[in-house]
């Protein structure tokens, strides 16, 4: 018996079969699983509902292709930290990612402890609900890029206050990027590159005063690059702007961001000439 074991590691291997095959049959005491970067091809529901001690679990780098993401994995009641990025799992998002397109996903009445979830490099799809906000509220990372989520990016997003890093990167996302993202002051890391988004870029980002990397890449922005807005953000040192339809010169304020250290603005249509200013940018290692 294996009652009393609290940590299980055995990422980086080549284990194959079943997850519920790696984990003991009495795993009440169980609080950290990493099985990442093995073989397993089945995420069975069976296991989980036991597990209640868990904190932590990664499964990410495995073969699950196709695999459903059980309700029982997702709302452990101590689960802090999740990872199943880069399995190719499929199916609507979990149900603690509400999807308002899916009638078969069930949410949870209650918000979920998760502080870390990391779905990226799947086939989820669905749509994001407004009441993620509500479920989802301890989140401070949350990465679903590489999916096939659609709609639009719900401005409740704004009232996750405590969110650090927010991904939604290659994925179907239409429509504009809400003006409530601004309302994020933890924010630190936001990538909205590779989707369908369209209008310009929010002023209301200028209150994101901890944001370090903007990356809004190969969508359908279009505009001017905001004057007044970014060179507020005190911290951030990677703007990724390349392949929209920018337009107009390059604003002066742009050359008074000393934290820069990646711009990249290629492929739009900006015209004008570039200042001389550009010297002081001392701290740009590529433009």
């Amino acid at each position: 018996s294996l009652s009393n074991l609290q940590l299980l590691h055995l990422q980086m291997n080549n284990l194959s079969s079943h997850v519920s095959l790696a984990i003991p049959h009495d795993c009440t005491h169980l609080q950290s699983l990493n099985l990442s970067g093995n073989s397993f091809t089945n995420l069975s529901s069976q296991p989980w509902q036991d597990c209640t001690s868990l904190e932590t679990i990664d499964l990410s780098q495995n073969m699950l292709l196709d695999q459903r993401i059980p309700t029982n994995l997702t709302l452990l009641p101590s689960l802090q930290y999740l990872s199943l990025a880069k399995n190719g799992l499929g199916g609507f998002l979990p149900s603690c990612l509400p999807s308002s397109s899916s009638s078969s996903s069930s949410s949870s009445s209650s918000s979920s402890p998760l502080t870390h979830l990391d779905l990226s490099d799947n086939q989820l799809n669905g749509e994001l609900s407004p009441s993620i906000a509500t479920t989802c509220s301890s989140l401070q990372h949350l990465d679903i890029s590489g999916n096939k989520v659609w709609g639009s990016i719900v401005a409740e997003l704004g009232n996750m206050s405590g969110l650090e890093v927010l991904n939604l990167s290659e994925n179907q996302l239409e429509g504009e990027i809400p003006k409530e993202i601004g309302e994020l002051a933890e924010l630190r890391v936001l990538m909205l590159g590779s989707n369908s988004l369209s209008g310009g870029i929010p002023s209301e980002l200028s209150k994101c005063t901890s944001l370090r990397l903007l990356d809004l890449n190969t969508n359908n922005l279009e505009g001017s690059i905001p004057s007044s807005s970014l060179h507020q953000i005190p911290s951030l040192a990677y703007l990724v702007l390349h392949s929209n339809s920018f337009s107009g010169s390059i604003p002066p304020s742009l050359y008074t961001m000393h934290t820069l250290i990646f711009l990249d603005l290629s492929n739009n249509s900006l015209s004008g000439t570039l200042s001389p200013y550009l010297s002081n940018m001392t701290s740009l290692q590529f433009l």
